[in-house]
């Protein structure tokens, strides 16, 4: 068992470092905060493979017992990851109604451990065949909503792809395929080692497709670092349209065009007529929108568009695009 070992811990390192990483490019701060809970779970589930399982069972039961079940959160974890990538939206509370199921998981271990829960609850609840039911269920399901909206998200925007858009996509779909390929054979690792108890150590090789799936990440990240940034896109969903995020604002005595030509009325006419713009013909989903572009749509200088995004606004240019996007 050495080299499972061996090979375990490389993973585990590699994963710290790949999760430091992460938050180095503060990508903790979008929808890749599900990327690094699927890895810290990765991780956590790594890390009990490579500790005493006597140990476990002696010092922690219940978080024991919850280690045959961690699988559960590898589907939320996904789905919520390509979710928010792809379809930017505030991180609410609807998203805990993801991680019921896990919660449920460790009421009734504690329940079962204090000797509370009942006999036929436990028998069912207990039973390797049910909670591979579960486990795969929950996977399955998940992994195929996520594949649900990538599919719906290239559908909406195939008109605005970039050359780094569709290098993304890819990667998720790669990601999502990887996923569940791993979470499938770790459900399936956990039963026969659990059916077979105390032969078939064999099985516990299955892990090591955590350690592969770590090195991924790590390689993607070191050859195409475009696929680790925030994709811009716009919401599918007539509620999601009206969603507005503030913005931050920073004010300052502003001298930049004090000697500007623009008066006070036509600035405020032309800052209408941008607004109706991006309403009514959407410009901002095309993914080489310049100011030079917009200007020509509007009929105005450049310098007078700039002008009235930075005084009436309040934003840059990027900034106000984004912000629509």
């Amino acid at each position: 068992m050495q080299p499972l070992i061996f090979i375990l811990l490389f993973g585990l390192v590699q994963g710290i470092l790949l999760v430091l990483f992460f938050i180095h490019k503060k990508l903790h701060r979008s929808a890749y905060i599900f990327l690094l809970l699927y890895l810290g779970t990765m991780l956590l589930q790594i890390t009990l493979k490579v500790m005493s399982k006597i140990w476990l069972m002696e010092n922690w039961p219940v978080f024991y017992l919850f280690s045959h079940w961690l699988p559960l959160l590898y589907g939320p974890l996904i789905f919520l990851f390509v979710k928010h990538l792809l379809l930017p939206g505030t991180v609410g509370y609807k998203v805990s109604t993801h991680f019921i199921l896990p919660l449920a998981v460790m009421i009734l271990l504690v329940i079962a451990e204090a000797g509370a829960l009942p006999r036929p609850a436990a028998m069912v609840f207990f039973n390797p065949g049910f909670r591979l039911f579960v486990l795969t269920v929950s996977a399955t399901a998940y992994h195929m909503a996520a594949f649900y909206i990538l599919k719906k998200y290239k559908k909406s925007i195939a008109e605005y792809f970039t050359t780094n858009i569709m290098l993304q996509l890819r990667w998720i779909k790669q990601f999502i395929v990887v996923s569940v390929i791993s979470s499938l054979t770790v459900i399936a690792a956990l039963f026969l080692l659990y059916m077979v108890y105390p032969r078939g150590h064999e099985y516990r090789y299955a892990f090591i497709i955590l350690s592969v799936c770590i090195y991924w990440f790590s390689y993607t990240a070191l050859t195409r670092p475009v696929v680790f940034s925030v994709i811009k896109g716009h919401a599918t969903d007539e509620t999601e349209k009206d969603i507005l995020i503030p913005s931050l604002k920073i004010f300052r005595p502003n001298k930049k065009y004090a000697n500007s030509t623009l008066s006070e009325e036509d600035a405020l006419q032309l800052c209408a007529s941008l607004q109706q713009l991006m309403r009514e013909k959407k410009l901002y989903l095309h993914a080489e929108l310049t100011i030079a572009q917009l200007s020509e749509q509007l009929r105005c200088s450049k310098h007078h568009l700039s002008q009235v995004v930075n005084d009436k606004l309040q934003q840059s240019y990027n900034d106000y695009i984004n912000h629509l996007r």
